[in-house]
């Protein structure tokens, strides 16, 4: 396919054939997407992995990359969230851990499941707090192989309406995600989750009684990959959640299952890994605010 911009999440405005010759006018910075002519009014990109290139990229003129497409649901997002982001710019978290004193509370050591096998491990190195899932695993109930490390018991506390806010990293590229949970009744399986895989988008997913209902999604959103960190936002006010990543508005969505009777929600971690090499994500700077104040207004 051809874009208008460098990512699948821009729309397309041409196709290709086997064998089509293409002229190539610039490249986007990370020279991972070229644009390619006519050079005129219409943006035209391919990705490099798409093509035979035989030229030397360093020396093709570089092309900003259009704004990316931005979904309804930021706009909604942005409408939650921006009075409580402001409203809590200089007002001290209630809770917060910098991962950087083993002895704070949040668990160390394997992750085993029933049968006694080993599902990874999560932990403290070097200031930050890890998750690392092992290699997946096919399991009688799933569809595909699936291995996941969560943090057990975590000590932040439970509020019904809240901001949190942490950053988050991945430590390979390859089939899997990282997650930010919102638990609000562990005995009935249900709660929030925020998924996160690099380079590839982000997801809202209510669980309730172990069943998955998709909230919203933003597949092509610019989750960076790499070692590069990414600041992560959930503003939460009772059935509504909304998500911020790397400053800008992302998800938003309503949970159908919200009920007063187990509304508040504990934050836990978690890593789930699709495929045949283990994988591990790093997490820091977690601070969550108590915004009941702001809600109830």
């Amino acid at each position: 396919n051809i874009r208008a911009g460098p990512g699948t999440d821009f729309d397309v405005v041409g196709q290709l054939a086997r064998g089509d010759e293409l002229t190539v006018v610039g490249r986007n910075a990370d020279g991972d997407w070229l644009r390619v002519g006519p050079l005129d009014s219409t943006s035209r990109w391919v990705s490099v992995s798409l093509l035979d290139v035989n030229l030397d990229l360093d020396e093709v003129t570089l092309f900003r990359s259009p704004p990316r497409p931005v979904p309804e649901q930021a706009d909604q997002a942005r409408a939650l969230a921006e009075p409580i982001l402001d409203a809590i710019a200089d007002r001290p978290p209630d809770y917060q851990e910098e991962f950087s004193d083993p002895g704070s509370g949040w668990h160390q050591g394997p992750i085993v499941d029933p049968s006694g096998w080993e599902e990874g491990r999560v932990g403290y190195a070097d200031g930050e707090y890890y998750g690392r899932a092992a290699q997946a695993k096919r399991r009688p109930q799933s569809t595909a192989p699936v291995t996941c490390a969560s943090a057990v018991n975590p000590p932040a506390p439970a509020f019904r309406d809240m901001v949190l806010e942490i950053d988050g990293r991945f430590m390979q590229i390859q089939e899997g995600d990282w997650q930010l949970t919102i638990d609000r009744h562990p005995e009935l399986e249900r709660n929030l989750s925020m998924r996160f895989r690099a380079e590839r988008g982000a997801w809202m997913v209510s669980v309730a009684d172990g069943q998955e209902t998709d909230l919203a999604e933003w597949q092509g959103f610019p989750i960076r990959g790499g070692l590069e960190s990414n600041r992560l936002q959930i503003v939460v006010v009772g059935p509504q959640v909304a998500l911020y990543a790397n400053g800008e508005p992302a998800l938003f969505g309503v949970d159908p299952y919200f009920a007063e009777s187990y509304a508040t929600g504990q934050s836990g971690l978690s890593v789930c890994n699709f495929a045949d090499t283990p994988l591990e994500a790093r997490w820091d700077n977690l601070r969550i605010w108590d915004i009941s104040d702001l809600s109830s207004e």
